[in-house]
């Protein structure tokens, strides 16, 4: 029994083996030249005059039937069928000989050519050392943010057409670790007080030391009485710190000019956890068109908020008076204290946006500059915001609201809050139906807001650096 199995198993193999050399006979004699010679090489009449590589397949039906009527030969051969991202099909046809060649040279000179025209995508670092950086990446950039090494430094990556932009920030981003041979840098700076200036001044000073570098852009948390002297040896000389436009937020009418620097908006306050985004439904509310119930929810809990700090003699001071002589303040939610408190614990910052949300308005009025974070939280979360209409403090000489008017901001703007009981009676005659259209309104805006401030930027960002 064991001598027949062994039999018949030699039999199986010789059978295989016979198959096997037979199947590689049949593919060496497919893929010999055609016509002469049995080796590889190619005679001069092989290439053909100036290159026309017809050579001796002249007078052969498959050459001629391609040269006469086109491409139903391609369809006939067998072959292998490869579309690359920037090529037509490219056919290889195991037994076209020369023609092979002739297809896969000119499939590669095509996406020579396409790669070539393609434009060439810029590399720009943006280094942040300023809590507005925050706003910038994920707010206006739309990037999200990765912490490296436990969170010692924080990496993302934009992108503007034709650049690429890697943000670096967080603590561990110090001018000794950043890449020097950058040729592109865009600084994100804190020079809001005595306190932070130092630290930004030695960011600008380290730009004279980066050997490749060839043009740099900066956005920048001002002073709140936008003196900002600190900073005008760097913007003059230009030859030396490369520095081709700023954005900044507290400009004021000695800095901003609308060309080389602009004016920047201060954002939500990121460092006290407000969320990059509000829930779209949340933020404008049942449609009243649908049910009697969402009617009845189209009203928000509290017909307005105020959640300020109040400073003796300021107009916030005004404002609560009038709140609660003209007995709006039952309607409202107040949290005014007299101490500024720059933390949020999750708790707290959760309520606070809780509060937008059932608020139909915010009360806005000015700190120590006008511009605050509160305007932008409200129009995030569809609570339209009651603006003081004033430059404060006087040395900024410029509209602060300059930039929300020119993009056309739904607020509703006050000079003197004595006004507001009126304005308020106004506000109140509406019905549902145009309560949610304001509140769709405004989330709308403040989305294309974000949008256009992202586009004010990359094109600054292109024509000053010239990539192009």
């Amino acid at each position: 029994m064991k001598r027949r199995g062994c039999s018949a198993w030699l039999v199986v193999g010789s059978v295989l083996v016979a198959i096997n050399i037979g199947v590689c006979l049949y593919a060496w004699a497919t893929l010999m030249p055609q016509g002469g010679g049995g080796g590889g090489g190619r005679s001069s009449r092989d290439l053909g005059v100036d290159g026309d590589r017809r050579g001796n397949r002249a007078g052969d039906p498959r050459w001629e039937q391609q040269s006469n009527g086109g491409q139903g030969q391609l369809e006939q051969l067998p072959r292998h069928g490869y579309r690359g991202r920037h090529t037509k099909r490219v056919v290889v046809a195991h037994d076209r000989g020369d023609e092979d060649d002739d297809d896969l040279m000119r499939a590669w000179r095509q996406l020579l050519t396409d790669n070539q025209a393609q434009p060439k995508q810029h590399t720009v670092e943006v280094w942040s050392k300023a809590a507005i950086g925050t706003y910038f990446q994920e707010h206006i950039m739309q990037t999200v943010i990765e912490p490296r090494l436990n969170g010692v430094w924080f990496f993302s990556q934009g992108q503007c057409p034709r650049v690429k932009l890697n943000f670096r920030s967080g603590p561990g981003v110090i001018p000794q670790k950043v890449p020097h041979n950058a040729k592109h840098v865009v600084l994100i700076l804190n020079g809001h007080n005595e306190e932070k200036i130092p630290t930004a001044k030695q960011w600008l000073d380290l730009l004279p030391q980066l050997p490749h570098l060839e043009a740099v852009g900066l956005v920048v948390l001002a002073q709140e009485d936008c003196t900002n002297h600190w900073l005008r040896p760097y913007l003059e000389d230009e030859g030396r710190f490369k520095i081709k436009f700023a954005f900044m937020v507290y400009g004021g009418k000695d800095w901003v000019d609308g060309v080389r620097v602009q004016q920047w908006p201060l954002g939500v306050a990121t460092y006290r956890k407000f969320p990059r985004a509000i829930n779209y439904l949340a933020a404008v509310g049942p449609n009243p068109n649908i049910t009697i119930t969402a009617v009845r929810k189209t009203r928000r809990k509290y017909l307005c908020n105020l959640q300020a700090t109040i400073y003796e003699g300021s107009s916030r001071e005004t404002l609560l008076q009038v709140l609660r002589a003209s007995g709006l303040a039952k309607d409202c939610f107040i949290n005014a204290r007299t101490q500024w408190l720059p933390n949020e614990t999750p708790e707290t910052a959760e309520e606070y946006k809780q509060m937008l949300l059932e608020s139909e308005y915010t009360l806005a009025p000015a700190g120590l500059n006008t511009e605050c974070y509160r305007w932008y939280e409200a129009a995030a979360a569809g609570s339209t915001p009651i603006v003081e209409d004033v430059i404060q403090p006087k040395t900024c000489g410029r509209d602060p609201l300059a930039l929300l008017k020119e993009l056309e901001a739904p607020f509703i703007y006050v000079k003197d809050w004595r006004d507001l009981p009126a304005v308020l009676e106004r506000e109140q005659r509406k019905t549902p139906q145009q309560l949610f259209q304001q509140r769709v309104a405004l989330v709308t805006w403040y989305e294309d807001f974000k949008v256009r401030m992202r586009g004010r930027f990359c094109s600054t960002l292109a024509h000053a650096f010239g990539l192009h």
